[in-house]
């Protein structure tokens, strides 16, 4: 019946991630897309706030200036981008018989999250044109990260 690592071949056991679809891998999925990108922005803040500080004094000047920049602002889509996309990828991985649902369940909790953002509830300093642009890219990175070739190599007899 299954020819996967986990069983024998012509086992009845199925491999395990050839199951229905489950919200848990989907959580999972839009934790790490929003969380890589977070992860990354933090870890490139200090340089992009270097760039932005030459010759500023008051920190509020600073975070006025970055976040009306549009460098700032295409970075913070570009990592958001490369964040959603990563999580489509590991949708592939994951749940590797159906990593576009997956992946597009991933990308919806992302945007519902986003809303909450969005309508003032947590509150954004980005423009609404990069909120709204951020927003448009994550179906579409998810999905798109999620199109690549997904599941773990197995071993073939």
């Amino acid at each position: 019946m299954s020819d996967s690592i986990y069983a024998p071949p012509n086992s009845p056991v199925g491999d395990p991630r050839e199951e229905e679809f489950s919200w848990s891998i989907a959580f999972v999925v839009a934790s790490a897309g929003t969380g890589s990108s977070y992860l990354a922005g933090m870890l490139l803040s200090p340089l992009i706030q270097r760039f932005y500080a030459r010759g500023l004094a008051d920190e509020n000047q600073l975070y006025q200036l970055m976040f009306s920049a549009f460098g700032f602002n295409l970075i913070v889509v570009v990592l958001n981008a490369a964040g959603f996309f990563f999580g489509g990828r590991l949708a592939a991985i994951l749940a590797p018989s159906r990593p576009m649902a997956h992946a597009a369940a991933g990308g919806g909790i992302c945007i519902l999250i986003g809303a909450i953002a969005y309508l003032g509830v947590i509150g954004s300093p980005l423009p609404v044109l990069t909120q709204v642009v951020g927003f448009a890219i994550v179906l579409p990175c998810f999905l798109a990260g999620a199109r690549g070739q997904g599941g773990l190599p197995t071993v073939t007899n």
